[in-house]
């Protein structure tokens, strides 16, 4: 049966259920022209689908009778460019055809997203159900967090609506999606678990590297658990506003660990939490994510009824407590200078002037701004000179598109440096800090450098408890002699003085040894651009200010990115500041100076003579005409001038159009020879003869 001719169950607005209205039906084709010319309406009158065949919004009766034919994807949090989703689904896939779209609420910054995935025949609800967990999972394992509402069979999910800034991706040409045979393997796992756990079908198995992940789930709600759940839900449906969501997030978590602790089914405690979120106010788009979030985190602490007392006392048979000061005394390093000392590590500079080795170093920047390519020429630098071993610089790929992570790896593994990339060989983010930590405890972080690109794919810097964590798992690291290095973003918004602002809480930057700023330069009009790295905070001898300079060439290849990075020094950031300056006041005064390099195409004029041309031609005064003469005369076209200037008979002026070396380098590559510069061609020796220039002038140019 083909997928493109299939009815899928839909609707108009959240409230549209079967029993106000019958549902209506949507085919592949409706959708793929939905994406091309996407309605424009207010959400409460929005289409959406549920990816069943079944005309049903209940729950049970899909449970019954639904047929699947499309797996799902909701990027709320966190969303990547919809071209580095279309990168992951590809290989996820195969290449399978999907659909994505950004929602009404994306912004130019933040393409928040759907994916819809049509299959090549259709699933039960409960293979629906394992393989819609698997491609989320999977995506997780890309540093992509999807939005785990998409796991429950009845939910709705919008179909296009335009919002300002709508965008969208399309592969109709490949074949459809066959994820029983695509996540044998995962399947196969999920189906080991179960019966070795004796979870009910339907029941959530983390499906990732967590071993320690709850899987005592319940088929029925103990005393206990009921009177819990009635309790959180009752104080949730008279939630005063603007508590609600915080309120929402605190019940889910408390009884989720009672779902994880074998106390409560999860389907009623859903069902219970999500009627009480809806009855005090919250809209169903606002608490799905937080009952996903709610639910993830509970499960992963599980918590069950309290023992009954007895009445008998228990004997204490364990060895009499220290008192506080004899446990003080206990804890004193005293006596272990000496061991302390033989683990110090070399004062040296694992780039130059930024980052130290041993130390937790933190750079925010915004999107964009030459941070990965600066750090990266940096860690090259440092390896090509011996400072440190390519082998022991892990460098962790993790906010790349699959094009950029694979030119990146091509050009650090010829100087040994370790990449680590998402999705390939296994690795997931979430492997990181477990692996840091095994580092230390295997005494074998020493020596060693990390470096997360970028830091928000390994911690949530938004919330204080995460981040402080990720801190001392990193102290600890850098306390047995390993090296961090994390990549950061800034805030949109600046501060009152117009700088950059680091993202996320300020435990981050509380916890790291060194955090810098960077500032950016905008790009000239010669392809130069700049970053100035501020210092907010150090532990050494670090820079206060550093200021890179690196050029994008139309063109040009990442090599040749890296190649052109240079650090510059005092002097060389002021010269840089003037042709920066120079070259920005050309662009702004760009009809001007085309009017006087025109004037000068016929060759060398007197001042006289060129201003009365250039003023006949256009309308400046002859003031400005004068201004701008003097203003860009030179002999350093890089530097901004465009003409140059010199004494004649009676000490007249003239004024002489300025080649740009460019050109020369272009000419000569193309026809071997400056342009206008070569009289004539040795057609029989197959060189060239009368050549006015010497060998310096080919080679300068």
């Amino acid at each position: 049966m083909s997928n493109i001719k299939l009815k899928l169950c839909s609707g108009i607005g959240r409230n549209h259920t079967e029993r106000n209205k019958p549902l209506n039906t949507v085919v592949w084709d409706d959708i793929t022209a939905l994406v091309d010319n996407p309605q424009d309406v207010e959400k409460d009158q929005a289409q959406w689908i549920i990816p069943s065949s079944l005309l049903s919004r209940d729950t049970k009766k899909q449970e019954v009778a639904g047929e699947y034919w499309t797996l799902l994807v909701d990027l709320d949090e966190d969303p990547e460019p919809i071209s580095g989703i279309a990168d992951v689904i590809e290989c996820i896939t195969t290449k399978c055809r999907y659909e994505i779209y950004t929602t009404k609420s994306a912004a130019e910054y933040k393409q928040k997203s759907r994916v819809l995935i049509p299959l090549d025949k259709p699933l039960t609800p409960t293979q629906w159900l394992s393989c819609q967990e698997i491609l989320n999972d999977k995506l997780k394992g890309a540093c992509i967090t999807p939005d785990r509402s998409s796991e429950r069979l009845n939910q709705i999910f919008y179909l296009p609506n335009k919002g300002e800034y709508y965008a969208s991706k399309s592969n109709r040409i490949g074949p459809f999606f066959a994820p029983l045979e695509a996540f044998s393997e995962e399947l196969a796992t999920m189906q080991e678990i179960i019966k070795g756990k004796g979870l009910a079908k339907g029941k959530r198995v983390n499906t990732g590297l967590d071993y320690n992940a709850p899987i005592n789930l319940s088929n029925s709600t103990s005393s206990y658990g009921k009177a819990a759940l009635e309790g959180e839900c009752s104080v949730l449906a008279i939630a005063p506003e603007g508590g609600r969501n915080e309120r929402l997030n605190k019940a889910t978590f408390s009884i989720s660990q009672l779902v994880a602790g074998g106390e409560v089914n999860e389907t009623e405690a859903y069902t219970a939490l999500e009627q009480a979120a809806l009855s005090c106010g919250l809209s169903s788009g606002e608490l799905g994510k937080t009952l996903a979030s709610g639910f993830e985190a509970g499960m992963q602490v599980p918590r069950s009824a309290p023992p009954k007392d007895g009445g008998i006392t228990q004997v204490d048979n364990s060895e009499p407590k220290l008192s506080a000061q004899e446990q003080l005394k206990a804890f004193t390093a005293n006596g272990l200078s000496g061991t302390m000392k033989s683990q110090m590590l070399e004062d040296k500079f694992v780039i130059k002037d930024i980052a130290i080795l041993g130390q937790w170093t933190t750079i925010f920047a915004p999107p964009n701004s030459g941070k990965t390519l600066i750090v990266l020429h940096g860690l090259m630098k440092s390896v090509r000179g011996g400072v440190i071993k390519g082998d022991d610089v892990f460098y962790v790929n993790a906010d790349d598109t699959f094009n950029g992570q694979t030119t990146k790896l091509a050009l650090l593994e010829l100087i040994g440096i370790q990449v680590l990339i998402p999705y390939q060989n296994d690795f997931k983010p979430d492997a990181i800090l477990p692996l840091i930590e095994g580092l230390i405890k295997e005494k074998a972080a020493r020596g060693k450098i990390i470096v997360l690109d970028t830091l928000k794919k390994f911690t949530a810097l938004m919330d204080k408890t995460k981040a402080s964590n990720f801190g001392n798992i990193v102290r600890g690291f850098t306390q047995a002699g390993g090296t961090l290095i994390a990549l950061a973003h800034t805030n949109k918004n600046k501060d009152s003085n117009g700088k950059g602002v680091y993202g996320g809480t300020s435990d981050i930057v509380d916890d790291c040894d060194c955090a810098y700023i960077i500032d950016t330069i905008p790009l000239n009009s010669n392809g130069q651009c700049g970053a100035v790295f501020e210092n907010n905070k150090s532990r050494g001898n670090v820079a206060q200010k550093v200021r890179y300079e690196y050029t994008k060439i139309e063109g040009g290849d990442y090599e040749a990115l890296l190649n052109s990075v240079k650090r510059l020094d005092d002097r060389d950031a002021k010269a840089a500041d003037k042709e920066t300056k120079q070259c920005n006041d050309i662009a702004e005064a760009k009809p001007l100076v085309d009017a006087i390099l025109l004037a000068l195409e016929a060759g060398a004029l007197n001042s006289k003579a060129l201003c009365t041309i250039v003023g006949e031609q256009t309308t400046y005064s002859r003031n400005l005409i004068k201004g701008a003469m003097a203003k860009w005369a030179g002999n350093d076209y890089a530097a901004g001038h465009r003409w140059t200037k010199r004494k004649a008979d009676k000490n007249e002026l003239r004024y002489q159009k300025l080649i740009n070396p460019a050109e020369n380098l272009v000419a000569m590559l193309t026809t071997g020879r400056l342009p206008g510069d070569i009289k004539g061609i040795d057609k029989e020796g197959g060189g060239v003869f009368d050549d006015e220039l010497e060998l310096e002038d080919y080679t300068e140019a």
